[in-house]
């Protein structure tokens, strides 16, 4: 593939560069035999998880909806690069400069529909309807190690309507070490009870962790952080309409628990 360099105006700081690959369901030659140029590319999401990708790939998603009700899990995302980045040259998965690619969930329960499943792996500019319950994942596995370096911005998860009891989560960090998830919304519109586990943001296993810069409305629990300390970092965030707004708490045995944490310049508003 080609060597491109991106810039996206909409965030001045990101510079892509790499073997650039394309995923366009409105494209009249999108197949997913195609080879992922732009005027051969993939049709759907899914087959990512079929591809080879090294370290400063670029995986462009443009506009469409890409339904995904299959594969993945509450541990493990159904759409995701298998391949490990590198720490300054990660494998991003994102959205067209200008395009906003939206993920259907169709309202099929029981799995997390994108997120980071390896090393310096960057997720970008997707949004996600009918979730039901599991949005977008920063790690994931049943530990104890840990995925390096996850990012997840500029994303858009909406209604998590399911039950309660299995702590639906629009976006989680689980068993991550140095995670970031900026830049995105999670907008519930109090659809769920407010006085059950449905959070916004839940970091669980997750250390060195950075959640920033983020809009949380509408939810029983706007931020938690299950084990806190662990060198996490909740700031600039924005939680408002949510049963409780910002949370850390104490489970068991982890890394530096409860340390010290790093809770700054964050807004709650109308919540408990």
């Amino acid at each position: 593939m080609s060597v491109w360099i991106v810039v996206d105006a909409a965030r001045s700081d990101v510079v892509v560069s790499g073997s650039a690959f394309f995923v366009d369901q409105n494209h009249p030659n999108a197949s997913n035999s195609n080879s992922g140029t732009e005027v051969l590319p993939w049709l759907t999401l899914y087959e990512i998880n079929n591809r080879i990708f090294a370290p400063g790939d670029t995986i462009f998603v443009k506009n469409g909806t890409y339904v995904v009700t299959t594969g993945g899990s509450s541990t493990t995302p159904a759409i995701g690069v298998l391949q490990a980045g590198a720490a300054l040259n990660p494998i991003t998965l994102r959205n067209h400069p200008g395009h906003t690619p939206v993920i259907d969930a169709q309202n099929v329960a029981g799995r997390f529909k994108i997120g980071c499943r390896a090393n310096y792996n960057t997720v970008r500019g997707f949004r996600l309807i009918n979730t039901v319950d599991h949005g977008v994942l920063a790690g994931g596995g049943a530990g104890p190690s840990r995925t390096l370096g996850a990012i997840i911005e500029r994303c858009d998860v909406e209604r998590i309507t399911a039950d309660t009891s299995i702590n639906p989560e629009a976006y989680k960090l689980l068993w991550s070490n140095g995670a970031i998830i900026r830049d995105s919304l999670a907008n519930n519109s109090m659809v769920s009870n407010p006085g059950g586990n449905v959070a916004g943001v839940a970091n669980e296993h997750g250390i060195n962790s950075t959640i920033e810069n983020n809009e949380v409305w509408g939810f029983s629990t706007g931020i938690f952080d299950k084990y806190g300390g662990n060198n996490n970092v909740i700031r600039h965030n924005y939680v408002h309409s949510c049963d409780r707004g910002i949370i850390t708490t104490c489970f068991g045995a982890e890394v530096n628990p409860c340390g010290t944490g790093n809770w700054h310049h964050n807004i709650v508003a109308f919540s408990s």
